[in-house]
C-alpha cells in the first residue's frame, strides 16, 4: 500500500495498480473525495479490475462519553496539527518536494485549524457508537475500503 498525498499522486499510483493509504491531514473531505474519484477513474482506464483499494488513515479517540472524547485529546491533537504544519514547511525549496506555494498554503491551513474544525473535518473522536456512525459516514462519503486508526498521533496521551 502506498500513501497518496497530493492530487498528482492519485492517478499515478492507480495506473500502477497499487492500493493506497489516504488521509485528511492535508486535504479536506471534498478534495479527498475528488482525488479518490480521479484514482478510481485512472485505475479503470489502466485496465485494472474493480475500483482500486483505498484505506483511510485517521486519528481516532474513543471515550466513554462524547464530552470526554471531545475534551481529553484536545492538547495532543492540536499539537499534532501544529507539528504537521511545521513539517509541511520544512522541505520548502528542496528538489522534488512540489510547489512551495502549495506547501505554504497547506501549512497555513493546518496551523489555523480551530479545534472545532479538527473535530468535524480531520478526526474521528467519540464513544463507541459515535465512532461507528462517524466512520460509516466517512466510508460512505469517500468510498474507502478500510480504515487505519492513528492512535495518539500527537504522542501526549
Amino acid at each position: 500500500r502506498v500513501a497518496a498525498t497530493t492530487p498528482e499522486t492519485f492517478p499515478r499510483i492507480a495506473r500502477m495498480g497499487l492500493p493506497i493509504f489516504v488521509g485528511l491531514r492535508g486535504m479536506d473531505i471534498p478534495e479527498l473525495a475528488a482525488c479518490l474519484e480521479t484514482y478510481r477513474e485512472a485505475w479503470r482506464d489502466a485496465g485494472h479490475a474493480g475500483d482500486g483499494d483505498a484505506c483511510l488513515r485517521i486519528p481516532i479517540y474513543a471515550a466513554p462519553t462524547e464530552q470526554a472524547a471531545r475534551e481529553e485529546p484536545h492538547e495532543t491533537i492540536t499539537y499534532y496539527f501544529r507539528r504537521q504544519a511545521d513539517l509541511t514547511l520544512a522541505p520548502v525549496g528542496r528538489a522534488g518536494t512540489g510547489p512551495a506555494e502549495r506547501r505554504q498554503s497547506q501549512a497555513e491551513r493546518l496551523a489555523n485549524l480551530s479545534y472545532d474544525e479538527i473535530l468535524s473535518t480531520k478526526v474521528a473522536f467519540g464513544t463507541g457508537p459515535g465512532l461507528v456512525d462517524r466512520l460509516g459516514e466517512l466510508r460512505d462519503e469517500l468510498r474507502v475500503n478500510g480504515v487505519a486508526a492513528e492512535l495518539n498521533p500527537g504522542g501526549l496521551l
